[in-house]
């Protein structure tokens, strides 16, 4: 399965941020993959996971969420 997102930062000053995907399965948290990225404004940033399931794994899958964390220093 392939997860795609576009984003789009609005943050004036270039910033770390840790950006997560949240794999849902029968609506809990069935696993996440992270990582670090440098986001600017006006500069998108296209994302795609590709996510290993089972054709027999395809009924467990709910959802996917992105959130996105700014790395503090």
């Amino acid at each position: 399965m392939k997860v795609s997102a576009i984003v789009n930062p609005t943050n004036v000053r270039t910033a770390n941020y840790t950006i997560t995907l949240n794999i849902r399965s029968q609506g809990k948290l069935a696993s996440r993959f992270s990582y670090a990225k440098s986001l600017s404004l006006n500069n998108p940033v296209s994302l795609s996971w590709f996510i290993p399931l089972k054709v027999s794994e395809l009924d467990k899958f709910d959802s996917v969420d992105i959130t996105y964390e700014k790395l503090l220093f």
